[in-house]
């Protein structure tokens, strides 16, 4: 774990793990009940996009870290009345030369 809740570049970074070669900035969602929705419906492709300039500004501030892999998830947790339900879903990896 290399960062959490980090902010800057106008967003907010929820987990930014590294493990071996890879970097993955990971927005986190949960939900107590199926009234208020998914949670993984509460991250589209607007807020993907914001999450990845965030994470660009982060990566462009850490210069040693930019020949890693990089990955943008989410994870969703639902903790409805069946018990805890986890997901995880991956976008395409960016590398730091694409900024």
């Amino acid at each position: 774990m290399l960062d959490t809740n980090a902010w800057l570049a106008g967003g907010e970074l929820d987990v930014v793990a590294r493990r071996g070669g890879t970097l993955v900035f990971c927005e986190v969602k949960s939900k107590a009940d199926a009234a208020f929705g998914d949670p993984l419906e509460m991250v589209g492709p607007v807020k993907m996009r914001r999450i990845r300039r965030v994470a660009e500004a982060w990566l462009a501030a850490r210069p040693e870290l930019a020949d890693l892999t990089v990955r943008l998830s989410r994870s969703f947790f639902r903790v409805w009345s069946m018990g805890i339900r986890l997901g995880r879903s991956t976008f395409r990896s960016f590398s730091s030369e694409s900024q």
